[in-house]
């Protein structure tokens, strides 16, 4: 800033310093404004998964079982394998939790629900549906390690066991005390990772562990861990997530699937900082906004199947536009004049070198190449005949890209890809530079709800 000293050596803005303490001053109202209205839209519906972690799960005497992040709970049916709900803590439910829980679990025998965090317990009774009881872990848990990963009441031996980095605690009800500690998988609990994120019993009597995308099922009488699959598939509607997103340019929309729902949202049309009235859904039919919404495989992209897609994207070649989509063992052209679709099988288009049940599907605008991923590998496609290229490894070709994405698509920008995992997206830069310049959070109702409502682009990655 420039300033000019007169001779009673007090100190005067010149025009440029007026003018950049107009911009600064600009700039904290625009920012203090954004900010307020992304706190509105979260408090509103919230953001279950932030971090794509739980934090702490338990399965109250009642036979439910909730899971913990931030301050939402998501309530999850074992017998009919799906999500419930998720909701925020509040005046009806979990009352006076505190937020970002490290630990939690239901104790045997006073069936009361024990919350760990930091070096503090918090007792609470589910049914007054209040917290009782306050105080210090060294205080009553004698020997218990404050900052936990997780706990678990083992259904036999009147123990609770502690889990904290490669190490476990095992709590005796009766000596009330810890009477011993391992390591994870040396000294028992074979197969358990360490450093779990949380754990829980289920109902059919088994130890389940979660950590980053794989849960882990412990078997009591086998004294081992018996099986270790992802969480997005034995887990129905808990992670929320993305089946396919595509970038569709004869209408420049972004088409996004989720189960049976296919939604689309028109690029040029998204409006800024009106996340406070998604919940009014006053844009449903408004002239500035736009959105449709359908069934895949019946309003939309008739012919492909009608749920649960794996794969989908734009496909170009020589000024000829079509769209491929990708479910299981096959893959399903789909032409936007004749709108119909025949699948057939992957394994005779590309003699087995490309796997069934892929993750997610790209066209790169500069080569034409096909970019299929599955797992930690991604599979490269020549647009000349569709013959197999090469494979390997997504951080070794796309630098800060997490593997088992969910979906991909291109941009209308050229050379930009948007990656969606979970509840995340990442905007990678294909047009030489080769990296992640941009990543957040994904709106509640894209992941959740059936109707998708009205979201700023900037969290929604629009280009």
């Amino acid at each position: 800033m420039n300033f000019t000293k007169k001779k009673n050596r007090k100190y005067v803005v010149t025009k440029t310093g007026y003018f950049f303490l107009i911009l600064v001053s600009t700039l904290f109202i625009i920012t203090s404004f954004t900010i307020k209205e992304k706190n509105t839209f979260e408090d509103s519906r919230g953001l279950f998964y932030i971090d794509s972690k739980f934090e702490a799960a338990l399965v109250a005497p009642s036979g439910k079982l909730f899971f913990f992040r931030e301050y939402y709970y998501n309530r999850y049916d074992m017998n009919k394998n799906k999500l419930i709900h998720s909701l925020k803590y509040g005046k009806k439910h979990w009352r006076g939790l505190p937020i970002h829980i490290d630990a939690s679990v239901v104790h045997p025998l006073n069936k009361k629900a024990y919350f760990f965090k930091g070096n503090t317990y918090y007792r609470f009774d589910i049914k007054l549906n209040k917290i009782d009881k306050k105080a210090l872990i060294s205080k009553n848990w004698k020997g218990v390690p404050n900052n936990v990963d997780a706990a678990i009441a083992h259904p036999t031996n009147n123990s609770i066991y502690f889990f904290k980095g490669t190490k476990y605690y095992r709590y005796s009800l009766s000596k009330r005390r810890v009477d011993r500690s391992a390591i994870i998988g040396v000294g028992g609990w074979k197969g358990v990772p360490t450093n779990v994120d949380i754990a829980f019993m289920h109902s059919n009597g088994k130890a389940y562990f979660f950590k980053g995308d794989f849960y882990y099922r412990y078997d009591f009488n086998k004294r081992k861990v018996d099986r270790k699959r992802t969480i997005k598939k034995g887990w129905k509607g808990l992670i929320p997530k993305l089946d396919a997103a595509l970038y569709n340019d004869d209408h420049d929309n972004v088409h996004f699937f989720r189960g049976k729902n296919a939604m689309s949202l028109k690029i040029n049309k998204v409006l800024l900082g009106a996340a406070s009235r998604v919940e009014k859904s006053v844009f449903k039919d408004s002239e500035d906004y736009k959105i449709n919404r359908g069934t895949v495989g019946v309003n939309w992209y008739k012919g492909v199947p009608t749920s649960n897609i794996d794969a989908a994207l734009r496909f170009k070649f020589d000024g000829v536009k079509k769209y491929l989509f990708f479910k299981g063992k096959k893959y399903y052209f789909w032409n936007p004049v004749k709108k119909v679709a025949k699948g057939n099988y992957i394994k005779d288009l590309w003699k087995g070198k490309v796997p069934n049940n892929l993750d997610a599907a790209v066209q790169d605008d500069d080569n034409g190449d096909l970019y299929l991923f599955k797992g930690d590998t991604y599979y490269q496609i020549s647009i000349n005949g569709l013959y197999f290229k090469k494979s390997g490894k997504i951080a070794s070709r796309f630098k800060g890209i997490p593997n088992n994405i969910d979906a991909v698509r291109l941009t209308d920008i050229y050379g930009y890809f948007i990656f969606y995992k979970k509840s995340k997206y990442y905007k990678y830069s294909m047009n030489g530079r080769n990296k992640v310049e941009e990543k957040g959070t994904l709106p509640f109702e894209l992941l959740y709800t059936k109707a998708q409502s009205f979201l700023d682009d900037k969290s929604i990655a629009f280009d």
